[in-house]
């Protein structure tokens, strides 16, 4: 029997019946109820107090090696199918570019559509063996929805209505005759008010950015979403003679461009993908059509015209951006375009994930199409793509912890992170979805070995989204003596008055803390952060030195040794010695920033031009489907 035919719902009354959403209209509580996964709960103060009789079905992608083997598979799976996927928008648009053209430009939203859906396959399978002949209510088709571009559809992913649909398709698509009803999918307020602005400051954003495009139409290389502050910004442009020009590329979103779809062109995109050996490219296929977004295939022309008096300039040497290549579509395909001419592109670090996590998919998908990647330290995993070079706000940093005092008698500060309740940023390594209560269960733990008298004196500081767990309501609960941070002050401001500092998980914050030489103590479970293989060498010293933990009751032992003189322990020999160590690798500390990026600019634009480079730039072929080998990926269903 294949995949498709197991767990179909049996006739006989009274079977399970799985939850696939939090959304209780569909649900049939009659009925003994199993829940696909944690985004089926509502948390915090809004969760029903009848809601954890419901048992969870395990995550599939909770052993770190299952996840791994999933993201290989749909990386494989993403270069089989944008080659296929390149010749039917290449022959749909009369055009005849480039494999590299559409990856900059449809790559980012492909990639993390695969990841999703295969992510969502996967939860279903896991509910057809532990809980076969179940019973579920999906949406109906009339109340499916399309994104509008890679944003809409990444606010959309964030939301229970859309994962809905997607959890329908599938089950259509793997041959399960079940009941629906009709729900309206809201779209997010960011994405469709112009990203949540008023109207004046939009206004004075547009006005600002027609402005900037004037005047920077001519320069030899445009940066566009950069991870600098506005003087940074200008300095840098300042120092390039102006060469360099910021741009301020704004989403503006067409009236009624869902009046514009087109049902039968978009039923074409299902004969994109053949395979005779993997079941999962065929539900990929049948998932196209609805999910692929607006502007890449019914509004592709339009927005070609709105850069083309930018993207065709002979000029034009050099293109950098952080986030643009992921989500600013006006960016990518200026990019796009100037990519077929040889200007040269350039990537941008953006936090402290870069060079840590094992996969980022974000990050993977910008150093694929970029020519150069600029990281803070020399990490050795992008190639000869990899340009180290000083970033002026880690400089800063180093700037504020010489002026500060370790020696601080504030209070102690815990920092926590919190993440989608769907897998809707890709399948980092990191926890997502079904793994994140796990993760929020770790800071409970820590304050639960805790004395009393010592949870009183912390500051717990959620992350400003929460996502719908409901983490600071929970966590306030528990632990009333806690105060909950008000955000009244900065994360580096809280770093600084505080005189010990307790993080969770190894992101940005860390690495601030670190170049800012403030006391504190990092513990994470290595099973749900999955670092490079190098890396964990490189963070051994700061564990021998009691920096880092791996488990939260042997963090909160260690604060209680040190919180009454914490700076005493941080200023010793061998933590700082481990500390300057990692560092030097991680985000080498460089006065001269500025003439740094000067000289390396030089060279961008003596590249930029002058030919493109030979990988990914053979012409897509022009037969729909043509790419995809079918050969058995790792990790493949």
């Amino acid at each position: 029997m294949s995949d498709f035919q197991e767990g179909r719902p049996s006739s006989a009354p009274g079977g399970r019946f799985l939850a696939t959403t939090a959304l209780r209209d569909f649900w049939r509580e009659e009925c003994p109820i199993v829940l696909l996964g944690e985004w089926c709960r509502e948390h915090g103060a809004a969760g029903r107090a009848d809601q954890d009789k419901y048992p969870v079905l395990p995550y599939p992608l909770a052993r770190p090696d299952r996840k791994r083997a999933a993201i290989r598979y749909c990386r494989g799976l993403l270069e089989d199918a944008l080659p296929s996927i390149a010749g039917f928008l290449n022959r749909v648009h009369g055009e005849n570019r480039s494999a590299r053209y559409w990856r900059i430009i449809v790559g980012p939203w492909l990639g993390f559509f695969i990841e999703m859906l295969y992510e969502r396959y996967l939860c279903l399978r896991e509910a057809m063996e532990h809980a076969p002949g179940f019973e579920t209510l999906l949406l109906s088709q009339k109340s499916y929805v399309t994104p509008y571009d890679y944003r809409d559809f990444h606010f959309l992913n964030l939301m229970d209505g859309y994962n809905l649909q997607i959890y329908s398709q599938l089950l259509r698509e793997m041959g399960w005759k079940l009941p629906a009803r009709e729900f309206e999918i809201s779209r997010p307020p960011e994405v469709h008010s112009s990203a949540g602005l008023a109207w004046w400051k939009f206004s004075l954003k547009r006005m600002g950015s027609k402005i900037l495009e004037q005047a920077g139409k001519d320069r030899p290389a445009l940066l566009c979403d950069m991870p600098f502050g506005f003087r940074d910004l200008w300095k840098l442009c300042r120092t390039t003679g102006f060469s360099a020009w910021p741009m301020l590329f704004l989403r503006e979103e067409e009236k009624y461009w869902e009046n514009e779809l087109q049902p039968d062109l978009r039923l074409s995109l299902k004969e994109v993908f053949r395979s005779e050996k993997d079941v999962f490219p065929a539900l990929l296929a049948s998932a196209l059509p609805v999910n692929f977004p607006w502007l890449y295939l019914e509004g592709y022309a339009r927005m070609c015209d709105a850069v083309a008096h930018l993207r065709e300039d002979s000029r034009r040497k050099v293109l950098i951006s952080s986030m643009g290549w992921k989500s600013n579509e006006r960016f990518k395909f200026l990019a796009a375009g100037a990519a077929e001419r040889g200007v040269h592109l350039v990537g941008v670090q953006h936090g402290g994930v870069t060079g840590l996590s094992d996969y980022s998919p974000a990050e993977t998908l910008a150093v694929d199409v970029v020519n150069s990647f600029v990281t803070w330290g020399a990490y050795e995993d992008k190639g000869d793509k990899e340009t180290p070079m000083p970033d002026p706000k880690v400089q800063r940093l180093y700037e504020l912890g010489r002026r500060a005092r370790n020696d601080v008698e504030g209070e102690l500060l815990f920092v926590a992170n919190s993440f989608p309740k769907y897998a809707s940023r890709g399948l980092r390594t990191q926890p997502i979805a079904s793994q994140v209560p796990g993760y929020l269960k770790w800071s409970h733990l820590f304050f639960q070995a805790l004395p009393g008298e010592l949870r009183s004196q912390f500051c717990y500081r959620p992350y400003p989204v929460d996502y719908g767990w409901g983490a600071a309501d929970s966590f306030h609960r528990e632990f009333p003596e806690v105060r909950v941070d008000d955000f009244s002050e900065s994360i580096l401001g809280r770093l600084e008055h505080s005189r010990l500092a307790v993080i969770d998980n190894p992101q940005t914050t860390f690495i601030e803390a670190l170049i800012l030489n403030r006391p504190f103590i990092l513990f994470y479970d290595p099973d749900m952060w999955l670092m490079r293989s190098v890396i964990e060498e490189r963070l051994e010293p700061l564990r021998q030195v009691g920096i880092l933990h791996h488990d939260p009751g042997d963090a909160a032992k260690f604060v209680e040794q040190v919180e009454g003189a914490p700076h005493v322990w941080w200023s010793g020999p061998a933590v700082q010695e481990a500390r300057e160590a990692f560092l030097a690798w991680y985000a080498p500390e460089g006065s001269v920033w500025l003439e740094n990026w000067k000289s390396v600019f030089r060279l961008w634009l003596e590249k930029g031009g002058a030919g493109a480079h030979a990988e990914d730039w053979e012409i897509a072929s022009t037969s729909e489907g043509a790419a995809l080998s079918g050969n058995k990926r790792e990790g493949s269903a």
